[in-house]
């Protein structure tokens, strides 16, 4: 991809210090970038995507990049189409917003997360020139997020297994959770009881009481006084 460059355009502001700028721009991003020529050959990788990736361009073609680079899909299993990656896609004209990929190799043992942008390139006329992928690295976030959803499971696991009647309801008063004590003793499946309204399920004159003392209380105040409801 050179270019010429006229001699008499080298002075300050010229194209060489624009491109130095460029350049600096670049190599000083927090993103990987990679740019591959409409060939499909990878032609410039800047230094963070050199450190994400563990190497640098190569004259490889686009079906070789998975397992060059150990690019998964995120079961972390399967090898990503090559065809299907974003930086392809760009290839083939398109505009690629936070696709998830899953890079293991040499570098990354242990695989790393990437969110990849593509977007083709083209020059001033129009005419297709390569294509453009910027990636970052959210492992730590989506390790974040799978510690989060660990937790949620043990909190569902103790609140389904809890040896007490237990329910939670949205602001509409219907029952979003319900513990299995409370199925198991009011005789009830999961799927017959989640989405109705709680006071279905209590005597009519409870169901009253509920209505007008313990629910208007409970959502004032957060919380309900009064143990007189009964089932």
């Amino acid at each position: 991809m050179a270019r010429s460059v006229d001699n008499r355009q080298q002075g300050p502001g010229g194209p060489r210090d624009d491109e130095d700028i460029f350049q600096s721009v670049l190599s000083s991003m927090g993103e990987g970038v990679v740019v591959a020529d409409a060939q499909g050959r990878l032609v410039f990788f800047n230094p963070r995507a050199e450190a994400l990736l563990g190497q640098g361009s190569s004259a490889v073609g686009v079906a070789d990049w998975p397992a060059r680079y150990g690019l998964f899909l995120p079961d972390q299993v399967t090898p990503f189409p090559a065809w299907e990656l974003p930086l392809a896609r760009a290839l083939r004209g398109e505009s690629v917003d936070q696709v998830e990929v899953f890079m293991r190799n040499p570098t990354s043992p242990a695989g790393t997360w990437l969110l990849v942008n593509a977007r083709p390139v083209r020059d001033a006329s129009g005419a297709p020139r390569g294509a453009l992928a910027v990636f970052n690295d959210i492992t730590a976030f989506k390790r974040a997020g799978d510690a989060v959803l660990d937790r949620e499971a043990q909190y569902r696991s103790l609140y389904n297994n809890t040896p007490v009647m237990m329910h939670s309801i949205d602001p509409e008063g219907r029952l979003v959770s319900v513990s299995d004590t409370w199925l198991q003793t009011l005789g009830y499946s999961r799927e017959e009881v989640i989405g109705r309204n709680s006071v279905d399920f209590l005597t009519p004159g409870s169901a009253r009481f509920a209505r007008e003392v313990v629910l208007p209380e409970f959502f004032r105040t957060g919380q309900s006084g009064t143990s007189r409801t009964r089932w």
